[in-house]
Order: C-alpha cells, then structure tokens, then sequence
C-alpha cells in the first residue's frame, strides 16, 4: 500500500488512486464556492463509494450528501432573496435557482443532521415554497 501524495488516504488500488486525486480537487472546487466543479467531482466520486475503504466513503458522503448541497442552498437562498428584491411577485422566476433541486434530491436520499444545511433547507423552503413543493412531489 502506498500513500497518495495529493491526500491523507492510503492508495490500494488503481480505483482508489483516482478517487484520492478526485478528491483533492473536490475539495479545492468546495473551497472555490464552485457549483458546477462540485457537481461533477461529486458525480465521480459518489459512483466509486461503494468500493473505497471507510475513512474514504465517510469523506465522499461528508463532502457530497452535505457540504455540497450547503453550497447550493446557501447560493440559491443568496440568489432567490437578491432576484425577489428586484423583481417582487415574480416567485417562479425568482425561485429558479439551478442547483436547489439537486440539493433537496441528495438530502432525500442522503438525510443530514447538519444543523447549517437543515436551517438552508427551511430558509429555501420559505423563500419558495412552490419550488420546494415541485421539489418534493417528484418521484
């Protein structure tokens, strides 16, 4: 076994090399406040959890199925509150935020006692009740 130099996880396997690696810049992508980086390096590392040793799933699920949809609903609770300042009344535009939905999907499959992320799911839901809705009635 050797240590990958790019992270504090012991390499085993090919597989696990390139997660390490995914992960250093998953990390940096949260770090940049990065939507779309996050999206992507979290697509990629969430297909290999079931395979990756226990400190390194704990760090995937940590990063992906909290951290990231943080990220989305602190940037969406940011963007509905500054779109209704401009545009009052317009709810379904200024309820359109990209990435809210895929927060509240992970949350669903991935419930979170994150105090941060439970007070962003209930501020989005306040702002914009009918996305949420829409959000919650799909299958």
């Amino acid at each position: 076994m050797r240590s990958s130099p790019s992270t504090d996880h012991r390499v085993d396997n090919p597989e696990q090399d390139y997660v390490a690696k995914e992960l250093v810049e998953l990390r940096a992508a949260l770090g940049a406040r990065d939507e779309s980086k996050v999206l992507v390096g979290c697509a990629s590392v969430t297909s290999s959890l079931p395979r990756m040793p226990k400190a390194m799933g704990s760090e995937i699920e940590q990063l992906c199925y909290t951290d990231a949809p943080r990220l989305y609903l602190e940037n969406a609770v940011s963007e509905a509150t500054e779109s209704k300042a401009e545009h009052p009344g317009l709810d379904e535009i200024n309820c359109a935020q990209l990435l809210a939905e895929d927060a509240f999907e992970t949350i669903k499959l991935h419930p979170s006692k994150d105090p941060a992320l439970r007070k962003l799911v209930d501020e989005y839901t306040r702002q914009c009740p009918e996305a949420v809705a829409k959000f919650r009635a799909r299958p």
